[in-house]
């Protein structure tokens, strides 16, 4: 019998972690984000939805407002922010001479779901 739900809150409630990789804004997104545990967007993303330039800002925000763990903004060369709820984690990006960047950020999206697999959370 399959419950009713969005697959975010089915997975919610079954205690499995909901990651969303997000650049755009669009119908139902925020319906969407009340069930995203660990938010990872574009640089663009968190003031395109909070109307807040200042990323850090944005990124308390959004966090605050959907209950978020995480909720993180890809920087591209310039690494990635973060806000866990307590405080702002920053990365740098690796230095490297790129030929091509086409798929660099799913790379990035998989590396943060497969992290997250290793340590349990």
């Amino acid at each position: 019998m399959r419950r009713s739900g969005s697959r975010g809150q089915v997975a919610r409630e079954a205690s499995i972690p909901v990651i969303a990789d997000l650049d755009n804004l669009y119908p139902g997104v925020e319906a969407l984000l009340e069930h995203v545990d660990y938010l990872i967007s574009s640089r663009e993303f968190p003031a395109r939805l909070s109307g807040d330039q200042n990323l850090m800002v944005s990124l308390k925000n959004i966090s605050r407002r959907f209950g978020s763990r995480v909720a993180a903004a890809t920087l591209g060369e310039d690494g990635v922010l973060a806000w866990d709820g307590t405080k702002f984690h920053y990365c740098p990006a690796f230095e490297i001479t790129a030929v091509d960047t086409t798929g660099a950020g799913d790379i990035f999206h998989a590396g943060y779901a497969y992290a997250l697999f290793r340590v349990g959370t």
